[in-house]
């Protein structure tokens, strides 16, 4: 029998085909959160926020190159990052640059999130490097900003620094938090538009933007709107009726509620039908994406997560949020406008009176 040593073991792993796996059955199987989280490390559970599978089997569709996704503030979708990153170093080996807005956050997700996911799934500890490896092992060494695997790499880059960004040529490039991600200074560009360069030597290299929009045009709601613009639509199990869920229109689902009392909050459908909580996330768990433009260019998917259909607010807590809100002036209504609902806001302080804004809000 002729020996073979380990870094020949794991060359040779590369060249077996691909598990034939999306993110989110891998995350399901194999995915524990963090013990510091709300979870305090239980299972990945798909079932908690369904909308989070087609987001994380998006960055394996056929076809895609840029993926964005506008989303209200902790809804999920960080961890489901995770989930792609882990999914791609077990089966889908290759360069996966992961990019936030400083330095010091790229080094909390390396030293929290990230490792936490790797100590916890046996599948990515086996593959990963330790930060110190004997010598005679053949393998690379990790450090936090840079995880090593065989087919590739995990490089953790601060997003306002150009240098940090454009040293890299990879498959994968992701933007957490873009809109908050600094423009640079100089000729260079946009952060965003410049990581899209990073994945141009791949045929099948995708981009991912995610982020919590912070004004109405910005970052991520420019990339958005040039996407298929994708929503997650629920069926009315009165009217039958599938459609998305927004705060105030009521040419679709809406949020409702009675004098000014957060505990009558509930979902209404243009047809009457009320929906309230746990029946509301009945329907999240049987709804679905569906896009609702057409994209400026081919392969750019784009998702919209408002707090609607997350599982981590309710109606009622969203309703005395935005009540606090309309009490407490335009700062606090930007805030549940970016963060609740995962919109862009308009500043418009500097051209209407208070007068008139105070008459915008009471038509809530």
């Amino acid at each position: 029998m002729i020996a073979v040593s380990p870094a020949a073991r794991e060359w040779l792993a590369g060249f077996r085909p691909p598990v034939r796996l999306t993110v989110s059955e891998w995350a399901q199987a194999h995915r524990r959160l963090p013990e510091t989280s709300a979870a305090r490390g239980a299972r990945w559970d798909n079932a908690t926020a369904p909308y989070l599978v087609g987001i994380m089997d998006a960055a394996l569709e056929r076809g895609a190159r840029v993926v964005s996704v506008a989303k209200a503030a902790q809804c999920g979708v960080s961890e489901a990052l995770v989930n792609v990153v882990g999914y791609l170093i077990e089966h889908r080996p290759c360069p996966v640059l992961f990019v936030l807005p400083t330095a010091s956050a790229a080094a909390a997700f390396g030293k929290e999130r990230l490792s936490d996911a790797i100590r916890s799934t046996p599948g990515l500890r086996a593959r990963v490097t330790d930060r110190r490896v004997p010598a005679s092992s053949g393998l690379p060494e990790s450090t936090q900003a840079l995880r090593m695997y065989p087919g590739g790499y995990l490089a953790l880059a601060a997003g306002g620094t150009p240098n940090s960004v454009a040293r890299w040529s990879v498959k994968v490039a992701i933007m957490d938090d873009c809109d908050r991600v600094p423009a640079f200074v100089g000729a260079e560009g946009d952060p965003a538009l410049l990581l899209q360069n990073r994945v141009t030597s791949y045929y099948d290299g995708i981009v991912m933007y995610v982020s919590t929009p912070v004004l109405r045009g910005g970052r991520i709601e420019t990339i958005y709107s040039q996407s298929d613009q994708r929503r997650f639509f629920l069926q009315c199990p009165a009217c039958s009726r599938w459609d998305f869920t927004t705060w105030k229109d009521e040419k679709h689902w809406f949020v409702k509620f009675d004098e000014r009392n957060p505990a009558t909050a509930r979902l209404h459908c243009p047809c009457g039908h009320d929906v309230r909580e746990p029946e509301r996330m009945a329907l999240v768990r049987a709804g679905e994406w569906r896009p609702t433009a057409e994209p400026l260019s081919r392969g750019n998917v784009g998702f919209h997560v408002p707090g609607m259909i997350s599982p981590f607010l309710t109606l009622e807590r969203m309703a005395d949020r935005f009540l606090l809100a309309h009490g407490s002036g335009p700062r606090k209504l930007r805030e549940f406008v970016c963060t609740v609902l995962g919109e862009g806001w308009r500043d418009e302080a500097s051209s209407i009176a208070p007068d008139d804004l105070r008459a915008r809000l009471e038509d809530f």
